[in-house]
Formats: C-alpha cells, sequence, structure tokens
C-alpha cells in the first residue's frame, strides 16, 4: 500500500462522532519500506512484538487505526505513530493490507470490536 498523489487522493472519513482514544506505537517495516494511510489497520506480532500493518498472519493480532499517513523505514529504527485504540469508524473506509482476505477480515473487526475500537 502506497500513499497515493495528492492531486488524486481524497480522504475518506473513516471515524464517526464518538471521543476517540489514541496511543502511540513503534512500527517496523520489516524488509521493506512501507508507506501507510490513515484508517490502515496495525496489528501486533505475538512472537517478536513488532507493531506494522496488519496481514491477518498466524501470529498477529490487530491493535487498532492508524491515525496519520506514515513512511517506515526498513531497519531497526521503525516510526513512531499514533492508533486509535478507542473509537467509532466506518466499516468501508478501514484500510486493509492487500492480502488480508474477506473472512480475516470480519475476524480482525470481531477482535477490534473486543478492544473497543467498533467499526460499522
Amino acid at each position: 500500500m502506497k500513499l497515493q498523489d495528492e492531486v488524486t487522493y481524497q480522504r475518506k472519513v473513516f471515524l464517526r462522532d464518538h471521543p476517540p482514544i489514541i496511543m502511540p506505537v513503534k512500527l517496523q517495516a520489516g524488509s521493506a519500506k512501507q508507506e501507510l494511510l490513515a484508517g490502515t489497520v496495525i496489528g501486533k506480532n505475538t512472537q517478536n512484538s513488532q507493531i506494522g500493518i496488519y496481514k491477518a498472519t498466524e501470529h498477529e493480532e490487530p491493535l487498532g487505526i492508524l491515525i496519520e499517513d506514515i513512511t517506515v523505514p526498513t531497519g531497526g529504527n521503525g516510526a513512531i505513530g499514533h492508533i486509535y485504540v478507542h473509537a467509532d469508524c466506518v466499516k468501508e473506509n478501514i484500510i486493509f493490507d492487500n492480502a488480508v482476505n474477506a473472512e480475516n477480515k470480519t475476524k480482525a473487526i470481531a477482535k477490534l470490536c473486543a478492544l473497543g475500537v467498533y467499526i460499522y
């Protein structure tokens, strides 16, 4: 997923009116730089504690929704980003990685709802 050209990109509203709660996180990109958009589902690998784009792998849990557009460089330094850990979100405007299929999206949304990130 890449940041889109400013001329063609129109940000969609992904939050509803309920006041959100945010948390800072250190995002890790792994072997390739990641350019993430606000509204992207962020996950944590339960084996190595790395936090980044949610890809629904076996050892990954969704954590929240990214607040801002951010570029995460490769290597160990990563980038500090912020996620919504409690929010009321518009389902159609939440961004999942292309590798996440419909079944895993449904499971992730249920897990996020259990954490307080309501997506409908």
